[in-house]
């Protein structure tokens, strides 16, 4: 009660809303204290910045974390690269955090941070690719990859430079469509 009184008296918000953080940080990171009250008004914050529900946005957040074993001590860095994503390319912050979560894995597997994972999710959205066939594009790409016993960094700049190296756009297209398959060098090419 005391830490969310602190909040509601120090930022503009009320005390329900940092009630709120302050219940589901303790809850979701197990925070007490200073930290416990520090993070919960980063979460106010961010919440009041992208309109979104402090509870949905401290569980998604925690989630995403999670999956890229990100550590609590690093949660505002996080907050505020999902901030920066969904300003930069005008996304919203729960499309963000719900697509970190789902698709963690693919991330890591590419070598991607959460902050790198976010930026691209963003750069996606605004692109008009639609996220999860991209994903769905990028496992198969993967799985390609390590069959032929390539990074996937490596297939994606060899297929680069085969499309860019390419006498016409149809030599181009069949080149992501044999890394991608259909629908995701769709995705790809835009």
């Amino acid at each position: 009660r005391d830490r969310a009184e602190s909040i509601a008296n120090t930022i503009p918000t009320d005390f329900e809303t940092a009630a709120d953080a302050v219940g589901a940080v303790n809850t979701r990171f197990g925070e007490t204290g200073d930290q416990l009250e520090e993070l919960s008004t980063a979460f106010v914050k961010f919440s009041r910045l992208n309109n979104t529900n402090v509870v949905d946005s401290v569980n998604d957040v925690q989630k995403a974390m999670k999956a890229f074993s990100v550590d609590t001590k690093d949660a505002t860095k996080v907050l505020d690269a999902i901030t920066a994503a969904g300003q930069k390319y005008g996304v919203s912050a729960s499309m963000i955090q719900s697509s970190l979560t789902q698709n963690a894995a693919t991330f890591q597997q590419m070598g991607m941070s959460i902050a790198d994972a976010t930026d691209f999710l963003g750069k996606c959205e605004t692109s008009g690719i639609e996220v999860t066939e991209m994903m769905s594009g990028l496992q198969r790409a993967m799985k390609t990859a390590a069959s032929d016993g390539k990074s996937v960094s490596e297939a994606l700049a060899e297929v680069q430079n085969k499309m860019s190296g390419a006498s016409d756009e149809t030599e181009a297209l069949n080149e992501a469509y044999d890394l991608f398959g259909r629908k995701g060098a769709n995705v790809y090419q835009a």
